[in-house]
């Protein structure tokens, strides 16, 4: 005869490994269908169902550093700040690079754009249809006992060139001795000279306060330039995806650094610039592309300058590299209507790899030296 405490215990057994049987036999993929506004539906482990319209919500893999998603959810109250034009991926990373943001509710079809509103706490989990909220997860760094246990690396042993790419948001490499890794967007990075008269240059990082001015629509080489002749500039603050236009914030002092995606920072060595008011462009040889690697069959949306009918993805590069505020191109060619198109892009956004098609050719590309 069973005791009054077994009944109970084998139909929790029942109800838990019928909950684990759904969970490991949810038919949606990664990158597939996962509901709409009246109701979102499972996805894979790992994975969360992320509401682009009130028509099509999507499965998508869980950001890195980011925990379990909640979809159709506002975590109301605690806001700290916002950050708008950005994906749900970026919002995560947004939340681990601001100071006291553990938890973001992203909202993509907020009246502003898609929006990223971070936390310092989770505060009411309220339904609201569209949002998607969640925490950021912050790693406990193990102690070293010793900074000096890594070697320096020898000089020179960096296989990358000034002009090349030196990665992405999510992850920089080296560059040559001489030069740093600039960030111009979320998507690309490129090895530059370092400016002359400064030291070197911080990517991702943000000389947090002692700001005694800023300038803005100038290149990372005119803001060293402007700090150099500005009285008790020190230190200054790059960020070429400013809202108001790239801008150039100088500082008197390095406060504390604190990373954040997409600027650059760094020192002023000699107060005194060398008599030439306006830096000039790297030249490119005659003959070579004025642009850095073509990325076959990426087409870019969004941040268009204006569009052109050239056939020549070259011709493309040329415009794009003498036309103020371009930092990259995107060419496309209909096989099926025999159309081009070149469109001339102020930063680089969500992007579609048309991969094997038959139809579609497509070709983009960042210029190497822009006129910002």
């Amino acid at each position: 005869m069973k005791s009054a405490f077994e009944a109970p215990l084998a139909l929790l057994a029942l109800l838990v490994g019928a909950a684990q049987v759904d969970a490991q036999t949810c038919g949606n993929a990664v990158g597939g269908y996962c509901g709409n506004a009246q109701g979102s539906q499972c996805c894979p482990t790992s994975a969360y169902c992320q509401p682009w319209n009130s028509d099509y919500y999507q499965c998508l893999t869980v950001p890195t550093g980011c925990g379990a998603m909640e979809t159709d959810v506002d975590y109301y109250g605690n806001d700290i700040g916002s950050v708008s034009n950005v994906s749900p991926q970026e919002c995560c990373d947004r939340c681990g690079a601001t100071a006291g943001c553990n938890y973001f509710t992203f909202v993509n079809l907020d009246p502003q754009g898609p929006t990223c509103y971070m936390k310092s706490a989770k505060g009411a989990s309220v339904r609201n249809v569209g949002a998607l909220s969640g925490q950021r997860i912050r790693a406990t760094p193990t102690p070293t006992p010793a900074p000096s246990v890594t070697p320096t690396p020898a000089p020179n042993t960096c296989s990358k060139a000034i002009g090349d790419s030196c990665g992405t948001s999510t992850a920089v490499s080296c560059c040559p001795t001489g030069s740093y890794c600039m960030p111009w967007d979320t998507f690309y990075y490129q090895c530059l000279a370092i400016p002359t008269g400064c030291g070197a240059m911080e990517t991702d990082v943000d000389y947090y306060g002692g700001d005694i001015g800023s300038v803005f629509r100038i290149s990372p080489a005119e803001c060293c330039a402007t700090c150099q002749k500005t009285a008790g500039c020190k230190y200054y603050t790059f960020v070429n995806t400013d809202p108001s236009g790239p801008a150039c914030y100088m500082k008197s002092s390095k406060t504390s650094s604190v990373r954040k995606v997409g600027v650059v920072s760094g020192s002023v060595i000699t107060s005194t610039p060398a008599p030439t008011p306006t830096p000039s462009r790297t030249p490119v040889p005659a003959g070579s592309s004025q642009c850095g690697t073509q990325l076959k069959q990426v087409y870019f949306h969004g941040k268009d300058i204006k569009e052109l009918s050239l056939t020549d993805p070259e011709q493309c590069c040329s415009e794009c590299a003498k036309t103020q505020g371009c930092l990259l191109y995107s060419h496309i060619y209909s096989k099926t209507t025999g159309i081009s198109r070149c469109v001339l892009k102020s930063l680089g956004s969500e992007k579609t790899n048309y991969g094997d098609s038959q139809t579609i050719v497509a070709v983009s590309a960042y210029v190497l030296n822009p006129l910002v």
